[in-house]
């Protein structure tokens, strides 16, 4: 899923769906994690999402404080 790129991308882990935004991340349903193989995979799939989430989050908050940087510093050979 490439986060807040799109409308359209949808990540199902078991009955939890994350509905991909471009500004946000819709989160509903459920999930059961056991203590299995299945739960194991869940809980995987979890972790590399919000992983995913948090550097998606991290990068537009560089690029946004990148953006304002270049905004205000004046061109000297101007």
């Amino acid at each position: 899923m490439q986060i807040f790129q799109n409308d359209h991308e949808v990540l199902n882990i078991g009955n939890l769906s994350f509905e991909n935004q471009q500004d946000k991340v819709i989160i509903h349903g459920e999930v059961e994690i056991g203590m299995d193989e299945t739960g194991r995979a869940q809980a995987q799939a979890l972790l590399d999402f919000a992983k995913s989430l948090v550097a998606a989050q991290t990068q537009a908050s560089v690029e946004t404080e990148l953006d304002t940087v270049n905004d205000s510093i004046d061109n000297p050979f101007a």
